[in-house]
């Protein structure tokens, strides 16, 4: 299991965004706490693959709080290409796992076909030196980017399977919009899972978690991602501007109980434990 926080929603002064809706830094802090005392023993830091925190030290000592609050559980940062200096601050402050999202980032449902070869040839280098850095590394995928392009997933799977990444995720991208028929969602989910198979067949000990997206999808969709390979599930503790996600009102250990009840219906079990890469060493 995944606790997932979205420190990103305010500046590097601790300031909000845009809204007074936002909620604020000991609100995430607490939801961490409360995430602590349900059993979480990860966390996930979702940050917005655009967002730049070069300029301070907001989001290294969102991580170091977190640390000193939580002191045997795992980070991951989600978020895109970072400078060197920031990557190893968010080291030193005791981040884990580093989930290189910007894949995607303003590059709608064509994903990686959306980019450049200069700019594929810059996520590869990335990616390595993330690795060589020391970092439980992390891919993401878009799978509707591969539904017309076999050639280009051929490739990805070549690259990742000599990158050896200790975290994938694959999530369906389906456009939010009424010209989106339901078999390309259809397509959408059945290429999402096909990948999920071929990704636990290509990296045994992956971490692969079963994307939010995927739920939103089909009902359902996280039991089905479990059956295809993945092995980790995150619950968001906190709601989103707007009202998305985990309600301030809901408690965290009763919908964590309620995905339990879920996973063991089909045979699998959550356990209460950092969930590193199986054979991976610091």
């Amino acid at each position: 299991m995944r606790g997932l926080v979205e420190p990103d929603i305010f500046s590097g002064t601790g300031n909000l965004w845009e809204s007074p809706g936002y909620l604020t830094e000991q609100t995430l802090h607490s939801a961490c706490q409360e995430g602590y005392q349900a059993g979480f023993r990860s966390f996930v830091l979702q940050v917005h693959p655009e967002k730049k925190w070069e300029a301070d030290t907001f989001l290294s000592d969102f991580i170091k709080q977190m640390k000193t609050v939580c002191p045997d559980c795992a980070v991951t940062l989600a978020a895109g290409e970072y400078p060197e200096k920031m990557v190893r601050m968010c080291s030193e402050a005791g981040a884990d796992r580093y989930l290189f999202r910007s894949e995607t980032a303003g590059q709608g449902c064509g994903g990686l076909l959306c980019l450049t070869d200069s700019k594929r040839e810059q996520r590869k280098a990335y990616l390595q030196f993330l690795k060589k850095d020391g970092w439980q590394t992390g891919v993401r995928l878009t799978a509707g980017s591969f539904i017309c392009c076999p050639e280009r997933l051929a490739e990805e799977l070549m690259f990742l399977h000599s990158l050896q990444p200790e975290i994938v995720e694959i999530v369906p991208f389906v456009p939010d919009c009424s010209a989106v028929s339901a078999e390309e969602k259809r397509d959408a989910l059945e290429m999402t899972l096909y990948l999920m198979g071929v990704m636990r067949l290509l990296l045994p000990r992956v971490l692969l978690p079963v994307s939010e997206h995927l739920e939103s999808v089909i009902s359902g969709g996280r039991e089905l991602g479990l059956l295809c390979g993945a092995n980790v599930l995150i619950q968001k503790l906190h709601s989103s501007p707007g009202g998305h996600g985990q309600q301030p009102d809901n408690n965290i250990a009763e919908e964590k109980m309620r995905l339990r009840h879920s996973v063991e219906e089909i045979g699998y079990e959550i356990v209460a434990e950092r969930g590193d890469c199986y054979g991976f060493f610091t």
